[in-house]
């Protein structure tokens, strides 16, 4: 079988390049697109064009197409995710049929395609407009959430639902805060009279631990999850837990800020006896020290979590919640695959569909 494929340089095309080069059924595999794929195989040949519609017409004798080439509705109004979606579509389409009329066509849309945003409508109606030009056969294949494997993906925000934000970036980002509270409360030695009033208070505790503590500890809590994979060859579920670091630093907070008002109020540190008066602001610092240790424990645990699980604990969360939405590019690819040499009983693939062909 010969095959032709649109947007091999993306996740889901790259998904299926790999498989495609791997199937001793597929004989010819030709790349049309305006990147190189970064790969070579003898089977393997790459059309690099400025225009897909033009690369479309240079295109013959090929027994399938998988278009795979998409684009996020982020940021677009509904005439230019038409032009960069539809007519596109359409345009290598045409252009496909008239040279190759035997050919099995594959486009990947996606789940929710046919709803009412803006970008189901516009996929489905370039889904219906595909249907009914005169290919050999058509699918439309509508997979949910699809887990890069071997690829990645090109779109930012699909790769923040897969990375998540760092704790080790949460955990720097934080730092300069905490940081600058300890540095501007410095100025309050400076002039001999407060000096001589805060000097042995509470006041000069809560300095020294937003200077020294979140300066030592938060940046170190920070190098340690940035290095933990290289160290450990685990990874750690960002998306699913970087609110862990969340009780570290209210717990911080909670401790010692309110140590900077008892001893602005003239709290002595070292006293074991508290006034009346600075009693609240006291039982508050004392429940600030459950919060922060609960933090440095759940970071400890955290640690040790990633060592016994796997690679990707939150697709693990997403395969269990929904586990026929969730696929990985290779098996799409296998998938499509199959559909493109045996066929299938439905035009329009869903989420359940696809799942009976991850094999």
């Amino acid at each position: 079988m010969k095959i032709v494929i649109f947007g091999a340089s993306g996740m889901v095309g790259g998904g299926l390049l790999l498989e495609a080069l791997k199937d001793d059924d597929v004989t010819e595999v030709v790349v049309v697109g305006r990147s190189p794929v970064g790969r070579t195989d003898a089977k393997l040949r790459e059309v690099l064009v400025s225009d897909l519609v033009e690369g479309a017409h240079e295109i013959s004798g090929m027994d399938a197409c998988f278009f795979t080439v998409g684009v996020t509705a982020s940021g677009k109004d509904e005439a230019e995710y038409t032009r960069l979606t539809y007519d596109l579509t359409l345009g290598v389409a045409e252009a496909l049929v008239e040279q190759n009329p035997a050919m099995t066509l594959v486009y990947v849309s996606g789940q929710g395609t046919g709803g009412n945003a803006m970008w189901a409508r516009v996929k489905r109606r370039t889904e219906d407009a595909l249907l009914a030009m005169p290919f050999r056969a058509a699918y439309m294949f509508r997979p949910g959430f699809i887990v890069p494997v071997g690829v990645k993906s090109k779109t930012k925000l699909y790769q923040r639902i897969y990375t998540g934000i760092e704790i080790a970036t949460i955990c720097v980002l934080g730092f300069p805060g905490l940081f600058t509270i300890g540095a501007f409360t410095g100025i309050f030695f400076g002039p001999l009279g407060m000096d001589i009033h805060l000097t042995e208070t509470y006041f000069i505790v809560a300095h020294f631990n937003f200077l020294v503590v979140c300066g030592l500890l938060m940046t170190a809590v920070a190098g340690i999850y940035f290095l933990w994979p290289k160290i450990t060859g685990h990874k750690y579920p960002n998306a699913m837990w970087k609110f862990v670091a969340i009780p570290a630093f209210l717990g911080f907070m909670l401790t010692f800020f309110p140590q900077f008002i008892v001893g602005y109020l003239g709290m002595p540190r070292r006293y074991h006896a508290v006034p009346a008066e600075h009693q609240v602001l006291n039982v508050l610092s004392t429940a600030g020290t459950t919060v922060l240790a609960l933090g440095y424990v759940l970071f400890l645990l955290y640690w040790g979590w990633s060592l016994r699980e796997g690679k990707r604990p939150v697709l693990s969360l997403i395969r269990k919640m929904f586990p026929k939405s969730v696929v990985n590019s290779d098996e799409l690819g296998r998938a499509m695959l199959k559909v493109a040499k045996t066929g299938f009983s439905k035009k329009i693939l869903e989420t359940d569909d696809i799942a009976t062909l991850r094999t």
